[in-house]
This record gives structure tokens, C-alpha cells and sequence, in this order.
């Protein structure tokens, strides 16, 4: 009104931030607590307004930012508007966009997220259901190299070779085996074969698992893992694969072997 923004009849002033479920300690998972200081911090800055991104943002944090007496926007999913995606290449863009290498198709995760009923997992609900939480999904495709029943279309989609893109070192897969050949479309995991206890980090923890499987047969985690795929027993050769990334930890300089 007479360019004021006004809320149930009186002007509102608005001093806000972009905001992103980021953390370097955590990457995109944030606790309840680590919310609840990035809310604090916007407040003490006399912050009232807050822009989410281009994701769905955690529940939790709409919540919480109504409970302390937030604005908020949801950002629209687009990355600046419909022109900006008229033509997409070598991506997995759904809605037939015009472009080199463009799949527009399921990409076939392993298992998406999703909201479910708090009592029984089982059952999924909408998001605005009083007893909705949201089930973490794992965001690896799925691939029958991998243990799983088909292919995602990303597999080998990409527009080089992984080595040529430096993303051999990387993977896309469930057990962590590198990308091969040409680049898979999608997120490349920062994981690590040696990585038994998939805490991040190759350590003591995980040398007493391979210690324990020992000229075994391999348990759950296994240590059978050389060569790809391995070979039923727990011997020298997935010593000297575990020797060769020894304190390799995620996020760090370097890749895993």
C-alpha cells in the first residue's frame, strides 16, 4: 500500500539473507541445535527475513523460523527463471529441454527420500501431515554392478570419459568402486574403498575390521576389497589397497585410490 509492504494492516520492514542447509563439518545434513544457531546468529544481526534456496528446505527449519518469528520465502526451483533452462546439456532435465546429451528420464536412485509416517516408515504421507518425518534417501544410482536390479539411464551418459574429467576417483555406485569409462551423470560420492566403517576416514577403526577378517572369509563390513568387486578372502592385496589410502580422510586434499 502506497509502496509499503504492510502485515495485518502495519508496515513491515524487511532485512534479510539468502540462506543454505550448509555446513563444512556437516556438508547438507544440519541438526536441529546447528539450525537453531545459524537463527540465533541471523538474529542478533537484527535479521527477520530469511530466502531459502533452490531445494526444499528442512522442516525443521520452517519451524523454527516460525517459532522465533522469521518471514521466509521459498525460493521457485528454477535457477533464475524458464530462460535460463532452454537449453540443457548433458543433464537429466525433465520437461523435453532442447540440448546435447539431455536424458530427460527417472535417474533411478537407489532409494530417494521421503516423508513418512513418524509411527511407521512404511507408510508415506504429504509433508504438511502432523506425524510426517523425513526418511533420508541414498542418492547413489543404481546400477547392476552394484548389487541392484537395473541401471540408471545416468550411468555412462555424461560427455567424456570419467579419467579425462578427473572423476575416476570418484564414485557414483554403492560399493564405492570409482567411475569408469565414460562419466556417470550425477552426484560423484568423496568416498573410499579403504573406508570400511564409512565414518570419512581410514583408521585404526577400520584396520580392526580388516584385522578381524584376516585370511577370512568377509563379514559385514567387508574387507574384501581387492580387487574390485573381490575375491572371497581377506588377504594381501586388500592390505596393500587399504596401506595405500591409510589416514585418506573425506574432504581433504587428495582422492581415493
Amino acid at each position: 500500500e502506497n509502496t509499503a509492504l504492510k502485515l495485518n494492516g502495519k508496515p513491515v520492514k524487511l532485512r534479510g539473507v539468502n540462506h543454505h542447509d550448509l555446513l563444512p563439518e556437516t556438508g547438507r545434513t544440519l541438526s536441529r541445535g546447528q539450525i537453531i544457531d545459524d537463527l540465533v546468529l541471523m538474529r542478533n544481526a537484527n535479521i527477520n527475513f530469511i530466502r531459502t534456496s533452490h531445494y526444499p528446505p528442512d522442516r525443521r527449519m520452517l519451524e523454527l523460523c516460525d517459532s522465533m518469528g522469521f518471514y521466509m520465502m521459498c525460493e521457485v526451483p528454477f535457477g533464475g527463471g524458464d530462460s535460463h533452462l532452454t537449453d540443457v546439456t548433458y543433464g537429466d532435465i525433465e520437461g523435453g529441454w532442447p540440448g546435447e546429451g539431455n536424458i530427460d528420464a527417472d535417474p533411478l536412485f537407489v532409494r530417494p527420500g521421503y516423508w513418512a509416517d513418524a509411527n511407521d516408515p512404511s507408510i508415506a504421507v504429504e509433508p504438511n501431515d502432523p506425524n510426517a518425518v523425513w526418511i533420508i534417501g541414498d542418492y547413489h544410482l543404481s546400477q547392476k554392478a552394484a548389487g541392484q536390479a537395473v541401471d540408471s539411464p545416468c550411468v555412462d551418459a555424461g560427455s567424456d570419459t570419467a579419467v579425462n574429467l578427473g572423476m575416476d576417483q570418484f564414485t557414483t555406485r554403492t560399493d564405492k568402486v570409482g567411475d569408469e569409462g565414460i562419466v556417470d551423470m550425477g552426484y560423484h560420492h568423496c568416498e573410499n574403498v579403504a573406508d570400511l566403517n564409512d565414518d570419512g576416514k581410514v583408521n585404526m577403526a577400520d584396520l580392526a575390521i580388516l584385522a578381524f577378517q584376516w585370511q577370512q572369509e568377509p563379514s559385514v563390513p567387508s574387507a574384501d576389497i581387492a580387487p574390485t568387486g573381490g575375491d572371497g578372502s581377506v588377504d594381501d592385496s586388500d592390505l596393500g589397497l587399504f596401506v595405500d589410502n591409510w589416514l585418506w580422510e573425506a574432504g581433504r586434499s587428495g582422492v581415493p585410490r
